[in-house]
């Protein structure tokens, strides 16, 4: 191996530590800011679920300052009530016996009263339970302070991350299923070690979902084969530079470069093809499938059924639509309608797409005619493919100028001035450059006179 291949090997493995450095770096930076981010977060959860605790509890005694006053007024009701049946007795006798039992058996009326008053008091003086401090049985801490042993927050600071748990990812969950990984369990540990930005990571996520992978962890088989479609050719490659022969070590170091970069590149090219041409296809299929679900809608079938009929009957033209159809249908059963097109909406990055699951949406919430919105949705639509036909068809001229100027261009100055190349060839082989020169020579003894 000679000092120059030995130069660039180790220049290769430096490159690679410092990007596993970089790449350990950032992941640390992540993790802590992260870190940061979810500590301020359940600090303001607590703040705001101790101001709203103690909020309730003024709430309740400002409710319960009169129903607190109302046994020392109903007392002083009663003493005046039995002062007055004592006067009554002692000034009038027994004429007045009547009014004193009356007014005695008042006392006794209102002082049950008040007993039944001190025991609403003392119900409502206890510690209100708010909404926030509700947790559920199975999540009650065992001192009864309302916090989940696990974090030590209370139940609104779990409440308030409930959006961003919904907006996770499968593979973020810890309770999916791994049996899809690719490489087993390694492909977590390889996919973490491909830096990728996270709208980079975005865009793969959606273009894989675009191509119609749709297991939990397909994002991580993809970032697994790009990791190992780097290393491994940087491995094999390596080897053969050391062991090889000096005659072989340009070729080897030629493919040392080139090979890991295709295979970084490759992996997300295919998924993106695949995601271009198979949005192709659903949207090729869109005004036949939105025909068929026209008729099945007209003749009584409900919205879901009409997907599920229409995807059994494109399954052999248009597969791709086919499935998505069955998708929305399987999903309507489980979290609704609505919800259901939702995610067709989302997995499906498609104008026409997005159209078609807005006007079923708000066909569904405002209870109109769906036959007619799809018969006029249909309509619209095929004007819209006809009008991106017509242009295509108009800028199809302009991009062919440059193909015809490259490639006719110079077979036109080859048939036109190849016979004066010829003519030329024939001149100057027959002894032109002797004429020539002896017409140099009699021009230059003609300007010596």
């Amino acid at each position: 191996m000679t000092p120059f291949a030995k130069q660039v090997l180790l220049a290769i493995i430096a490159i690679l530590v410092v990007i596993l450095l970089a790449r350990i770096v950032m992941r640390w930076w992540r993790d802590r800011q992260a870190l940061k981010a979810a500590e301020r977060s359940s600090l303001r959860s607590r703040t705001a679920a101790s101001s709203l605790d103690d909020a309730t509890q003024q709430a309740a005694q400002e409710l319960a300052k009169p129903v607190v006053e109302a046994p020392s007024i109903l007392k002083s009701a009663k003493e005046t009530a039995g002062d007055v049946a004592e006067a009554a007795k002692s000034t009038t006798g027994a004429a007045l016996g009547a009014a004193a039992g009356v007014v005695g058996a008042a006392g006794s009326i209102l002082k049950s009263g008040v007993d039944k008053v001190e025991d609403a008091a003392s119900e409502v003086l206890k510690p209100v339970p708010s909404q926030i401090d509700y947790v559920p049985s199975a999540t009650k801490s065992l001192d009864g302070s309302g916090l989940y042993p696990q974090t030590g927050t209370s139940p609104l600071a779990m409440h308030a991350t409930a959006d961003e748990l919904r907006q996770m990812d499968p593979e973020e969950l810890p309770f999916s299923d791994t049996s899809d990984y690719s490489f087993g369990k390694l492909t977590p540990v390889l996919a973490a070690m491909l830096p990728e930005s996270p709208e980079k990571k975005l865009e793969l996520k959606r273009a894989l979902k675009n191509a119609g992978y749709f297991t939990p962890h397909a994002w991580q088989n993809l970032a697994a084969t790009r990791y190992l479609g780097i290393m491994l050719p940087i491995v094999l490659f390596g080897v053969l530079l050391v062991l090889a022969p000096k005659q072989f070590e340009w070729p080897i170091i030629g493919c040392l470069v080139t090979v890991p970069l295709l295979g970084y590149a490759l992996p997300s090219l295919l998924v993106k093809s695949q995601a271009a041409n198979r949005l192709r296809q659903i949207e090729q299929g869109m005004p036949d499938m939105l025909d068929m679900l026209n008729m099945c809608v007209s003749q009584g079938m409900t919205l879901p059924n009409g997907l599920t009929r229409v995807s059994r009957e494109i399954q052999g033209v248009y597969p791709a639509l086919a499935q998505e159809l069955m998708i929305v249908s399987e999903q309507s059963r489980i979290g609704g309608l609505q919800q259901s097109l939702t995610n067709f909406s989302n997995r499906v990055d498609l104008p026409d797409v997005h159209s078609f699951t807005s006007l079923m949406v708000q066909t569904d919430r405002m209870g109109t005619s769906i036959s007619d919105a799809l018969s006029d949705y249909s309509d619209n639509m095929r004007e819209n493919l006809r009008q991106r036909a017509d242009q295509k068809a108009n800028s199809a001229s302009f991009k062919l100028l440059f193909p015809t100027v490259l490639c006719l261009m110079p077979a036109v100055f080859l048939f036109l001035l190849g016979p004066a190349i010829v003519q030329l060839h024939d001149f100057f082989t027959n002894g032109a450059t002797d004429v020539i020169r002896e017409g140099a020579n009699a021009a230059t003894q003609t300007l010596g006179r």
